[in-house]
């Protein structure tokens, strides 16, 4: 293993996950509205850089990803 490989594997990322938990928490406790302004801050950006998006394809992409996934939420109910 290479010396990059195991710095990387012997982080401690416990500081990232407490920040990252407390940023959530942070976004959870604002204005309900705050997450839709965020979503639309990112929709934009990506129009912008992307004009034809989101393409049919996309669309497309997008769905039978969410349906893979309900798919397997529903496997972990039906396990429980």
């Amino acid at each position: 293993m290479s010396r990059s490989a195991k710095a990387f594997v012997s982080t401690d990322f416990s500081l990232f996950e407490r920040e990252n938990a407390a940023h959530f928490e942070s976004l959870r406790s604002e204005a309900p509205g705050r997450a839709s302004e965020i979503a639309e801050a990112l929709r934009k950006h990506a129009i912008a850089t992307q004009p034809g998006w989101p393409a049919a394809e996309d669309r497309q992409r997008d769905l039978e990803d969410h349906l893979r996934f309900l798919e397997l939420v529903d496997r972990v109910n039906r396990r429980r």
